[in-house]
């Protein structure tokens, strides 16, 4: 296997946290603490137990998920996280559906954003969403 299972830890997350550790391996680098609940509404409808995701719902899975080790201090997904938690949610049925979805509402890139800010952009290794679409297609392309 190119990749090791996630630790047993990941059987023994909450639906909510397991939820939220899933989103956050498919987002990849840390995005703004403000915009990771918006992410979350967008590409889920409803919460394990049917309710609407709320701020506080999704920043106390975060916070937990911090505790148990799985995020690191930058609210990212821990690097030894990130790459197997992913290639099991891209092996889902409806895990290529999760990653488009959370990759169209996820931050997006200088490059698609307004075209006159050209002069503000940096280096293409800086920009974090080409950086989840390489990593995203090379990891679904690799399953």
């Amino acid at each position: 296997m190119l990749f090791p299972e996630p630790p047993d830890l990941l059987s023994s997350l909450s639906p909510a946290d397991r939820v939220i550790a899933e989103l956050k391996a498919l987002l990849g680098p840390p995005v703004a603490k403000a915009a990771f609940p918006e992410i979350v509404r967008a590409v889920s409808a409803a919460a394990p137990d049917g309710r609407v995701w709320s701020i506080a719902k999704v920043n106390e899975s975060v916070e937990r998920l911090k505790q148990k080790g799985v995020l690191g201090a930058d609210r990212a997904i821990a690097p030894d996280w990130c790459d197997p938690l992913t290639l099991q949610v891209i092996g889902r049925p409806d895990g290529a559906a999760l990653a488009k979805a959370v990759h169209a509402a996820a931050p997006k890139s200088w490059r698609e954003q307004n075209a006159y800010l050209h002069w503000q952009a940096g280096p293409l290794r800086n920009d974090v969403d080409l950086a989840r679409s390489v990593r995203l297609m090379a990891l679904a392309n690799g399953r």
